[in-house]
């Protein structure tokens, strides 16, 4: 369990149907929201980076790559909010995404990912 406040880095190795749901779900997100960067649901994320923090609810947030049939590889961030008693069910409230292969060097670990994408990703943030 996550002390209130704490940040806990969770385990990033196996990705259970609803975070997979999650992911593709910020993908459809951005598809729609920054079409330039138009990702093919039918790919597999590479989850990088995993987080929880425990707030008004549990804020968790997710660093992953999405390869593209093209040769694409587009690196997305999310950060997300689960407060049912408030009405927030997983409720996305931050999403970048950014082409790797645009990018010099790119990234190798989930801290670097989070930080070029949060760094140099187009991001929606929710209201």
């Amino acid at each position: 369990m996550t002390a209130a406040g704490g940040t806990k880095d969770m385990d990033v190795i196996v990705i259970d149907a609803d975070t997979a749901k999650l992911l593709l779900t910020t993908v459809q997100l951005m598809n729609q929201h920054h079409p330039s960067f138009l990702a093919s649901l039918d790919a597999t994320p590479q989850l990088l980076k995993r987080t929880a923090q425990v707030v008004n609810g549990l804020k968790s947030t997710f660093t992953f790559k999405l390869p593209q049939p093209n040769n694409t590889v587009y690196l997305y961030q999310v950060e997300v909010l689960d407060a049912p008693w408030i009405g927030a069910n997983n409720k996305i409230l931050k999403a970048c995404v950014l082409d790797l292969s645009n990018t010099l060097g790119g990234c190798e670990s989930g801290d670097e990912c989070q930080a070029l994408a949060l760094k140099n990703g187009t991001c929606s943030v929710s209201n």
